[in-house]
This record gives structure tokens, sequence and C-alpha cells, in this order.
């Protein structure tokens, strides 16, 4: 975390980052289920109330999410994935492992075969290649979700990322949104404030 990123740009950053999470994915995806549902501080994330849950169906190279899925849908929580309409994008629910279908778009990530769409979720889990401790986040440059958060904000919205994706200022944007925090398998970081 204590390399300095400060005069890359954006474009730059998602190369470097996109390179490192190849490089390293192996070794930190190891017991990443097993460490991270029995950390107190992630439980204690869960909302309480309705548990609508907006979370990603990971990619390779990504911070795996299949078992963060199924271990919701097994404790009765609303589980909902990424559907893209246009430009846009929106929860859609599903109520197994099985009920995803190959998206559109040239990498073909698994959305909700539910035509069904919602908007206001609970706790949404995102996605990401960097973020740093103000909750500043680095995507993929489609603006999938800082769209979506700006229109619709959660009760709450933390990153999932492996601990080498946490550095000291991810370079944001005025339509870029911030996240409440990151959680990693070891600990979960709460957005410092930027006063």
């Amino acid at each position: 975390m204590d390399k300095s990123y400060n005069s890359v740009t954006k474009e730059e950053l998602r190369k470097v980052f996109l390179a490192l999470r190849r490089e390293k994915y192996e070794n930190n995806q190891n017991d990443l289920e097993k460490t991270l549902l029995q950390q107190e501080y992630f439980l204690q994330l869960l909302p309480k109330s309705s548990k609508r849950i907006f979370i990603y169906w990971s990619m390779k190279y990504e911070f795996p999410t299949q078992f963060l899925i199924r271990y919701f849908l097994e404790n009765n929580f609303k589980v909902y994935l990424p559907k893209i309409i246009g430009k846009n994008m929106l929860p859609a629910p599903i109520k197994n492992m099985k009920d995803v279908t190959p998206g559109p778009g040239p990498f073909y990530i698994p959305e909700p075969t539910s035509k069904e769409v919602t908007e206001k979720m609970d706790l949404i889990l995102v996605p990401g290649l960097a973020f740093d401790l103000l909750g500043g986040r680095l995507g993929y440059g489609g603006g999938y979700y800082d769209r979506y958060l700006k229109k619709f904000p959660p009760k709450s919205c933390y990153g999932l990322a492996f601990d080498f994706q946490i550095i000291p200022q991810v370079p944001m944007k005025d339509y870029d949104v911030y996240l409440d925090g990151i959680i990693t398998s070891s600990k979960v970081y709460h957005k410092k404030s930027c006063l």
C-alpha cells in the first residue's frame, strides 16, 4: 500500500492493476472462502432487516463471489446480480446458483435469467481494480456502478478486494461515487473522512 500512484492516469492505473491481479491472484484466493466467512467483522456488516444484497458474479482474477452468493442464498438473504439494460445496470433477483445465463458483451458475464429488476438495496458489494481508504474505487471504465449508485444510493456499499488492491489514492472524477469502505479477507476498511 506504500507505492505512490499520484501521477498515474486512470487508464494507466487500470493496466497496472489488471496485470497485478493476474500475477497475484492464485496466491491470494487460497482459503479465501474459509477465512472470510469465519470473520465476525464480515458477518456484522450483513443487513439485519430486509436483507437485500446486490453482488457481482466474479470473473477470473476478480475477488471471488460465488461462495458468498451461495452463503447468502443458504442463509435466506435476497440476492440480486447486475443486469445490463442498455448503458445502465439494475439488480435482478436469483433464487439459486443456476438462475444465471451468459450476459451480453465480449466477456459474457453471467446475468440473472429473471426479467424482474428492482432498484433499492440494503448492501451492495462491488468489484474494482483498485481502492483507497477514502472510499475511492477504480472500476473498469464503463461507469455502470457509478450511474447506479448515484441514482439509487443503498444503505451501505463496500468494495471487495484483495489486500494488494488498496492504494494510497485512487484518481477520482466528479462523476465517480465513493464507497463506504472495502472488505478484504483480513479486514474491513471503513471510509475515512475526506475532511
